[in-house]
């Protein structure tokens, strides 16, 4: 080992919620842990901003989706607070936004009809299963909707057998009412000092059974400066910047697993507005539904008060808007609420105060929002979780089986399954080395008996 080596007994790859996750396991069992993140701060693709009233702006995840244990129980834990909500759906169908009762019903509908077929003639595109299924309006349109915006992803690239693994339509939500920020403050806070290595961004992995070298630099594209060795390695780094780590020796296996999944892209721009237009027409929170529109889905801030309007574009929409940035797409957005709300155009401007956004798709530390698995792709993220040779273990939310995949919740389950392995495995070469010490004395004691 080089002097410009820091060694440790496990090295952890990315300092999102799933590295985060893995180190504080590991780190209530005593073990020698360095996270090595290549941000100037921890959390990954969770970001909290602050409004001038102290609103939460969330420019990352936002939402915690289902029952969601490991979340809920940092939370409590941490005194956090999760509030769930009676969201309003609104829909803009023939010029005029309308209450949609049935749109989770029709959802659900649509996406049943092609579960069974994904089920049962083989994987597919999810628009191809839609398509061979008949599914009727709006349910057909409401389903590749959601696909493409809330899953981030192509409706003709991504597996329908995944999906088929989830259930589309029937997904509770609750939000941190003082930001998820307080997840990640929360994680890193029982992490000791030592532990936390920020601007550490990792150039490459040279390893074998039992050993691990990281070579690390302190901004993309420039050469290593110093290196970091260890016995065991958690990989936990975002799908869409994996390729960017030089594996030595590569492991074939991982880059098949690879190929079969993709990283979503999606655009979110938070508004801010200094009065709210929108009340008159629906109760806050609600979500609004704009078909084919630049933004094709908007929603209100978690609190009854906000003036916070989130609009999001994912899949191809989100595409269509790159390389706008937050002053073209604040002008596309106003001009789809213009429209759908019937404002004119001038009194929006007078009314808004500012807009935030993360370019997480040219971001070199995730180079897209979040996994989905492609056609033929429904098993690969749970082949990518498999370690190797007890030395390379593997967490993050590309890692989890659908539905768990692109959730928080997903990378926060990943990072303890992960830590637990690497847990076994120590305890396994521990035994192996106690086993081979009472052998040893065995033969020692033998030969004294001889002589």
């Amino acid at each position: 080992m080089s002097h410009a080596e820091r060694r440790h007994e496990v090295l952890v790859l990315g300092g999102g919620a799933a590295g985060l996750a893995a180190a504080r396991t590991l780190v209530a069992e005593g073990v020698d842990v360095a996270v090595l993140e290549a941000r100037g701060r921890f959390g990954g693709r969770v970001a909290t901003v602050r409004a001038e009233d102290d609103e939460p702006i969330e420019l990352g995840a936002e939402f915690v989706h289902g029952r969601a244990p490991r979340t809920t129980a940092i939370a409590e834990e941490s005194d956090l607070e999760l509030r769930g909500h009676a969201t309003a759906q609104r829909w803009l169908r023939d010029g005029a936004l309308v209450e949609a009762p049935d749109l989770a019903r029709s959802l659900h509908e649509a996406a049943k009809a092609a579960y069974v077929i994904a089920r049962g003639d083989g994987d597919r595109s999810f628009a191809a299963a839609l398509a061979a299924a008949g599914c009727a309006e709006p349910g057909r349109s409401l389903a590749l909707e959601y696909v493409q915006s809330f899953q981030a992803a192509d409706s003709d690239r991504i597996s329908a057998r995944a999906l088929a693994m989830g259930d589309l339509g029937d997904d509770s939500t609750r939000r941190f009412t003082t930001g998820y920020g307080g997840l990640v403050d929360a994680l890193v806070d029982r992490l000791p000092p030592e532990a936390r290595h920020l601007k550490t961004v990792v150039q490459s992995v040279r390893w074998s059974r039992g050993s691990a070298a990281v070579r690390v630099s302190s901004s993309p594209g420039q050469p290593p400066t110093h290196g970091f060795a260890s016995a065991r390695l958690v990989v936990a780094l975002p799908l869409g910047v994996l390729d960017d780590v030089q594996f030595l020796p590569a492991v074939p296996s991982k880059e098949d697993d690879l190929r079969r999944l993709a990283m979503g892209d999606a655009v979110r721009l938070v508004l801010r507005f200094r009065e709210p237009f929108w009340r008159e027409r629906a109760p806050a929170p609600a979500f609004f539904h704009f078909p084919h529109a630049a933004f094709p889905v908007c929603w209100t801030g978690p609190r009854a008060d906000s003036n916070l309007v989130v609009a999001w574009a994912g899949g191809p929409a989100a595409r269509a808007l790159r390389g706008l940035g937050v002053p073209g797409l604040t002008d596309r957005a106003l001009a789809v609420l213009s429209e759908a709300f019937g404002v004119r155009r001038s009194t929006l401007d007078r009314t808004f105060a500012e807009a935030r956004s993360h370019d997480w798709g040219s971001d070199p530390f995730s180079r897209g929002a979040y996994s989905y698995p492609l056609v033929g792709g429904f098993e690969a993220g749970r082949s990518l979780a498999a370690p190797v040779e007890d030395t390379l273990f593997f967490a993050g939310e590309a890692t989890c089986d659908p539905p768990e995949n692109g959730t928080v919740e997903g990378a926060l389950e990943s990072g303890v399954r992960a830590a637990r392995e690497v847990l076994r495995s120590m305890s396994k070469i521990r035994s192996g080395e106690q086993a081979d010490a009472t052998r040893a004395g065995r033969q020692r004691r033998g030969r004294t008996a001889v002589r």
